[in-house]
């Protein structure tokens, strides 16, 4: 046999032999790539909804049963003013439950879950894409551009869109085994084994996050498209896929009583409501092309005229994107398939009365993503071919060094706008200044910051007139407008205006368990204890463990029924409600001190004024009523050091100075 021939036959068992190695070196690229991307993402903190869905949850809680998470409604603690929005998501809860159980209500540990899930859903796509195309690099360069893909930074970086990333794993990974399954002939005995752990994955996906029940649907236009069977062939293939989500709907409904209903009234009829679905499709292929200039707050303003410009633009975008997909289809199916798959994931993002405050978020192109990337890598593969041959591949691996280089670029200054609520609502309010919520965040932190301050009100004052320029005007923000204008008004002594900030905020939004606890919380800084405590007990019965509610329940106990032992319970009640080592808890260690110490059990106090201190250490005035509950035990020494360290935080402090005097005079 001459040489050459015998050449030939070694490439191919080559190949086979380095194959393997090319897949997984590429799998290993991309875990690289998301890592480089999101490693500066790890030393953010809480923000926005992780505040409720985290610190403040119950439910994360060692004590709180497990089956609580099962049976609930994610929004059960502190749910937002007039939210009736059903969501179930018991793994996203389980998720949190295991790392707060783990390594603490610390943010960290969560970021590193999200990264650990953005790599997994990156290979998962990698996977995918190797199925459908049957090249690595194809498969690679569209993994790369998915791995990096700038909006992703929401889903990534914001622990509360941890849902979309693990819907987006058991999707990917459901599907994937579904290509599997189709495109290979398992032994008879182990021909089970791929269909039920697609439709476990499947399953799970449910559990996640709502989103996925358009597998069942991707799968049918599957089957239609790229392999060009009936629509027979197509059901049968998605038939189990169905009967699954069918099994999710009815426990979905046991669960809650219900599916969805709206968060904003928007008030369409239906022709504007679908020229809004219109223009928010038309939005939503606007930022996949361009993927920049990112916003955690689209301002979604709906299309209530054809002859509004966006209407029109949005239909003529509509009609050519359905002449290009039938021509895909008939000439390109998967580059087709790319393009539906796009759609097909974008539904659930198109129901304005079942999302969210901003209904136009780019957390929900997370999966529509995966189509976008395939498509794109497609496109550009068929434009190469028309380049000399010599030329392809050093064109292809420029292209993708550039679109991955920009991407990593992009992703890498996101993530940082990310650290803490102040660092991610005020960059939120440079790209949309007229959201009503932003000037509403954004005051709330000034106003914690600085109570009283004048910016704050200021941006109260912008988030109500923007609120009520809406159509219908937007109760949500005016209500969290009006209680903020309450609390600040409070910190300025305004007792009369922030009572009428207060009535406002009622009627706007009368339904509002939060509303009661506000005045309540007002009328009992001014000392109107008779009339807080009726409000008080409302607040509790909407929201049992909320920990504000309890404390001030503690304190009506303490200061105006002088029920020690009732004051005890509610403010280990609300320690219970909030175990976090922070201002709050310190406060409530204070005041159970105060308690202890009337009560002359000094130990007890001690112990309490200690452990406000250990969460508050620069509150001279814990510093002081530990050293006054000491000098009162006969630990002069002790007591003079804690009189002293007050001193130290705030040297013209009244109260330590009078310490020392009465030391130095036993």
């Amino acid at each position: 046999m001459p040489p050459a021939k015998q050449q030939k036959k070694q490439v191919p068992a080559k190949a086979g032999v380095f194959a393997p190695l090319h897949l997984a070196l590429a799998a290993f690229a991309l875990a690289v790539f998301v890592a480089i991307g999101y490693y500066n993402s790890l030393d953010n903190g809480f923000v926005w909804d992780d505040h409720q869905q985290i610190v403040m949850n119950p439910a994360l809680r060692p004590v709180t049963p497990l089956t609580r998470i099962l049976t609930s409604d994610i929004r059960f603690a502190h749910q937002d003013a007039g939210v009736q929005n059903l969501t179930y998501r018991p793994l996203q809860m389980l998720t949190y439950r295991i790392v707060a159980n783990t390594f603490g209500t610390t943010p960290g540990p969560f970021h590193l879950v999200s990264l650990l899930l953005a790599i997994a859903c990156a290979l998962s796509a990698f996977a995918v894409f190797r199925l459908l195309t049957r090249s690595t690099f194809t498969a690679f360069a569209a993994g790369a551009l998915f791995a990096l893909f700038p909006p992703h930074t929401e889903a990534v970086d914001w622990i509360a869109a941890s849902p979309d990333l693990g819907c987006a794993l058991f999707f990917l990974i459901a599907f994937a085994l579904l290509l599997a399954q189709r495109r290979s002939k398992p032994l008879r005995q182990s021909a089970w084994l791929l269909p039920a752990l697609a439709l476990v994955s499947f399953a799970l996906s449910l559990l996640w996050k709502e989103s996925a029940a358009v597998l069942p649907l991707l799968i049918t236009v599957y089957v239609l498209v790229v392999e060009r069977k009936g629509f027979r062939a197509a059901l049968t293939a998605s038939a189990a896929y169905w009967a699954v989500l069918g099994l999710y709907l009815v426990v979905r409904f046991s669960v809650l009583g219900g599916f969805a209903t709206g968060v904003r009234d928007w008030a369409l009829t239906p022709l504007q409501f679908s020229l809004t679905i219109a223009d928010l499709i038309f939005a939503y292929w606007q930022k996949l092309a361009w993927p920049f200039e990112l916003n955690a707050y689209h301002v979604l303003s709906p299309v209530r005229s054809v002859t509004d410009p966006r209407a029109l633009a949005a239909i003529v975008f509509l009609l050519a994107a359905f002449a290009g997909l039938i021509y895909l289809v008939r000439r390109v199916p998967l580059t087709a398939f790319g393009a539906l798959w796009v759609c097909i994931t974008l539904l659930p993002a198109l129901d304005l009365y079942a999302l969210g405050r901003n209904a136009f978020a780019e957390r929900y192109l997370y999966v529509p993503s995966v189509g976008f990337c395939l498509l794109v890598v497609l496109a550009a593969t068929r434009l190469l071919q028309r380049a000399p041959s010599k030329l392809r591949k050093p064109f292809a691996v420029a292209l993708l060094a550039i679109a991955v280089g920009t991407f990593a670029i992009v992703t890498l200054q996101r993530n940082p706008d990310w650290k803490d609520d102040r660092t991610l609502f005020t960059a939120t309010l440079l790209r949309s200044p007229n959201a009503p919520f932003v000037h509403d965040m954004v005051a709330s932190v000034e106003s914690n910051d600085s109570p009283g301050s004048a910016s704050a009100e200021q941006h109260y004052l912008q988030a109500i007139t923007l609120a009520q320029q809406q159509t219908p005007p937007d109760r949500l923000d005016l209500a969290a407008a009006y209680k903020g204008l309450a609390s600040l008004y409070a910190d300025r002594s305004d007792t009369q205006q922030a009572l009428a900030m207060i009535a406002r905020a009622r009627t706007t939004a009368p339904t509002d368990p939060e509303t009661d606890a506000e005045q309540a919380f007002l009328l009992v800084r001014v000392g109107r204890w008779d009339e807080a405590e009726p409000l008080l007990d409302k607040a509790i019965a909407a929201q049992p463990e909320n920990e504000n509610v309890l404390s001030t329940l503690g304190l009506v106990a303490w200061q105006h029924h002088h029920d020690a032992s009732r004051a005890i319970e509610f403010f280990a009640k609300a320690l219970a409600a909030h175990p976090d080592k922070d201002g709050f808890s310190a406060s409530v260690h204070n005041n159970l001190g105060g308690v202890f110490g009337e009560q002359r059990n000094l130990p007890s106090a001690i112990e309490q004024y200690k452990l406000a201190i250990t969460n508050a250490p620069l509150d001279p005035e814990y510093h002081v009523n530990l050293a006054n509950v000491l000098g009162a035990a006969g630990l002069y020494d002790e007591a003079k050091t804690e009189a002293e360290t007050a001193l130290s935080i705030a040297p013209n402090d009244p109260g330590a100075r009078e310490v020392l005097q009465n030391l130095a005079t036993r």
